[in-house]
């Protein structure tokens, strides 16, 4: 079980916790004890229980969000999320818990959803309300990250809502084995899609994994409470291009204007724009109108274009290595999927423009985040304005 081999690689052979760097977080190893619990094994089990009474011991008026910080409590929503655990711990191995831990559990349980909804965000709703087994408020999921949570509390309903299941589905792509829904929120690990519950989810229900999903990932901590489909739910493959117009997470460290995603399971690769501006269609063309108020001189890379950096990706300008381009010229991005060939014009305004392919991270990298690592995963395709006039549109072919 990936969710336990993952928990072990983070487990501490002084605390027997699983830290989070030097922290140790109490969600994560709910989940572990969880984790233990599912193994059936008698050994582990009992090693599950123990868990459960050392981290009962730091729960006051509810968990802290991590150890160091009890006895205060942690926000509405990270209690609810420690419910999750717990209430799959009671539901299926409570014979085997002692009663004094069995009515302890009970009791923290009981606890932990008494949360008002009124200072919860409509997925952590849906959540609460699905805990309690009461009914369950009607909410679209608008990125993976949400579809995860609300997979999660669509598991734990006794009457389960059919359309949850074929909307999560829907995002889907079988071949790619990721999400490509909407962009509104993703975020990218080095050089592929951060992984989500969803991408669990949806493995588990495909009966199928891949490199980016078997690689060690903090993620698959939470994996334990991801439980088989008892419904199948027949995959279609949605389309990996995406953009978007109006959405209040403009301008997010997530958010995509556009994202276009091609390559295979292993190896998702991804063409993507995080600018803030207007973009729309027109046949086979993207218009990217710029803000008519023109930047200053040291800001004028105003159109950003990311992929991967990979050894196997190669970049060209007119079939020729090169790092600048011209309006009209064919950038071509090689990969051994395919070939994607872009060529950028001006389509309404007067001005100058230069093109430079540079390395460089988008806006969603998240792997940068640490305070040692100066990487670069990605190439940087931009335009610069050297001047223009205040109502320009950008063109943009992908072909």
């Amino acid at each position: 079980m990936i969710a336990l081999e993952t928990a072990r690689k983070k487990q501490s052979s002084q605390t027997g916790f699983i830290h989070r760097d030097d922290l140790i977080p109490i969600y994560e190893n709910l989940c572990f004890a969880l984790s233990l619990f599912r193994t059936h094994v008698g050994e582990q089990v009992e090693e599950g229980k123990d868990l459960l009474k050392r981290l009962f011991g730091f729960f006051s008026e509810g968990f802290p969000l991590y150890l160091h910080e009890y006895p205060s409590c942690a926000t509405p929503s990270h209690q609810i999320r420690c419910a999750l655990p717990l209430h799959w711990i009671l539901k299926l191995y409570q014979h085997v818990i002692e009663p004094s831990l069995k009515d302890q559990a009970k009791q923290i349980y009981a606890h932990l959803i008494n949360q008002e909804e009124d200072a919860l965000s409509p997925i952590y709703k849906v959540l609460l309300r699905a805990l309690k087994g009461k009914e369950v408020p009607s909410y679209k999921p608008q990125f993976s990250h949400e579809w995860g949570l609300l997979l999660l509390a669509y598991q734990t309903l006794d009457e389960k809502p059919t359309w949850i299941l074929e909307q999560a589905v829907s995002h889907w792509h079988p071949e790619l084995m990721t999400y490509c829904g909407d962009p509104v929120q993703e975020y990218q690990r080095k050089t592929t899609p951060d992984v989500t519950l969803y991408d669990l989810f949806m493995a588990e229900h495909q009966k199928a994994t891949s490199a980016r999903l078997r690689e060690f990932h903090p993620i698959h901590i939470q994996g334990a409470l991801v439980f088989p489909f008892k419904e199948k739910k027949s995959l279609a493959s949605p389309t990996p291009f995406k953009i978007l117009r109006e959405n209040e997470n403009w301008g997010a460290k997530g958010f995509h204007l556009m994202r276009y995603l091609w390559g295979s399971a292993d190896q998702v690769r991804s063409l993507v724009c995080q600018d803030n501006m207007t973009l729309e269609t027109k046949g086979n063309q993207l218009l990217f109108t710029y803000s008519k108020e023109v930047p200053s001189e040291k800001e004028r890379m105003e159109l950003t274009l990311f992929t991967e950096y990979d050894p196997h990706v190669k970049l060209f300008v007119e079939e020729k290595k090169q790092t600048v381009f011209h309006l009209g010229e064919t950038v071509e991005i090689q990969t051994p999927e395919k070939t994607l060939k872009l060529v950028f014009t001006l389509e309404k305004g007067e001005g100058l423009f230069m093109g430079h392919i540079s390395r460089g991270n988008r806006r969603a990298q998240i792997a940068i985040e640490g305070p040692k690592d100066f990487s670069s995963y990605d190439w940087k395709i931009g335009l610069r304005s050297i001047h223009r006039s205040a109502e320009t549109v950008i063109g943009l072919r992908v072909l």
